[in-house]
Order: structure tokens, then sequence, then C-alpha cells
């Protein structure tokens, strides 16, 4: 699964926590709390030929945004994009459930996209990246 791939990988960087107690980094989902989080979610574009396949990655970040952490979210999708912007031929999830094979990963933008306040006034911030992945034989490609 691409994006628990690169939420492990993001977990191992330092810049959240993933698949464990107090984790703030969640799969295709922003739940309600905790307040500052993360979420991982991917978009199967294309199939290759057999072997390669392209999908995009969009991180939303949230936080509640009061004292001075307004830009807190947009921070941490910067440290994300230092981490992932230009990674090539590395294995996230290595030996893994989700090990995937990125032969590229490229943002979309040059910085994260403000995605105003949510529905209990907390900022939200996004930024996209497409990412180029090798298939081994036999594997699907799926998000």
């Amino acid at each position: 699964m691409i994006a628990a791939a690169v939420a492990k990988y993001l977990a191992a960087a330092g810049l959240v926590t993933f698949d464990e107690a107090g984790a703030d980094c969640f799969l295709e989902d922003l739940p309600p709390v905790p307040v500052d989080a993360l979420a991982v979610h991917t978009e199967v574009r294309a199939a290759g030929l057999d072997s390669w396949g392209m999908a995009g990655v969009q991180l939303i970040a949230r936080t509640d945004g009061t004292g001075g952490r307004a830009r807190s979210g947009y921070q941490q999708l910067m440290d994300a994009k230092d981490v992932l912007h230009g990674l090539r031929h590395t294995t996230l999830d290595p030996g893994g459930p989700d090990e995937v094979r990125v032969v590229l990963a490229v943002a979309q933008t040059e910085e994260p996209t403000d995605l105003g306040p949510d529905d209990n006034d907390r900022l939200r911030w996004s930024l996209g990246f497409d990412l180029t992945v090798l298939l081994d034989d036999g594997q699907r490609f799926a998000n």
C-alpha cells in the first residue's frame, strides 16, 4: 500500500508518528483527533507495462493554529517535501508488507496550498506528489 509506505518513510525521517500509540499520521482519512495530524491519500493514475506505475500522493496537514502555530502545518509539509521531493531509486518499507520501489517522487507545487479551516476552525494545508514506482513480477499495482 503506497500510502502506508510513504507514512512509514515520513515516520522514519522523524516527521510523524505512524502505526503506534499516539499516532498523528493517518491513511486516506483525517480523523477529528488528534488536532495536529497528517493524512496520506493516494490515487493510482496508471499501470505501466507490467513493471511500473504512476501514483499521486497528497499530504494534508492540520493544526489548531493557536499560540503562533498558524503555519506549523505548512512547515510540516515543507519538511515532508524536503524528504520526498527528488527521491529516486529508493525502496520504502523494505521487506515489509507495504514495500514500494520508488523510481522518482516529485512535488506537484513549490509550496503547500492553504485549504482553509475545517468545520472546527483548524487550519489545513495540502501538498501533492507524483510517484513513479516499480512493481515486482506478479505484484498488483494497488494503492
